[in-house]
């Protein structure tokens, strides 16, 4: 019986992975696009901390028919670089090394 409900489930364990890497991937490059307008304008600026509204990061998940991202905010992954801010609705990183590459 385990088994079976094991293959039951698999597919909606394997498709919550899927989507976590997918917005993890999505955060990123949004992330790395606001880092190079940012270098573009001022070669000088700091951008260690580095600022994402919410609202572009569900934009972009709804584009990829993700329509609930609230699961990847509280996720281990996304905790390991992120620091959600429930109040102004943003999303913050402060390490370069996922933006540098």
């Amino acid at each position: 019986m385990a088994n079976k409900l094991k293959k039951v489930f698999a597919q909606y364990i394997n498709k919550t992975k899927d989507q976590h890497e997918l917005l993890l991937h999505v955060l990123n490059t949004l992330i790395r696009e606001k880092v190079r307008v940012q270098r573009a304008s001022n070669p000088n600026v700091n951008n260690e901390n580095v600022i994402i509204n919410v609202f572009d990061l569900r934009k972009q998940a709804k584009y990829h028919n993700i329509h609930s991202i609230d699961q990847f905010l509280k996720s281990d992954e996304f905790e390991k670089h992120f620091i959600w801010d429930k109040a102004q609705d943003i999303i913050a990183s402060n390490h370069n090394n996922i933006y540098d590459s």
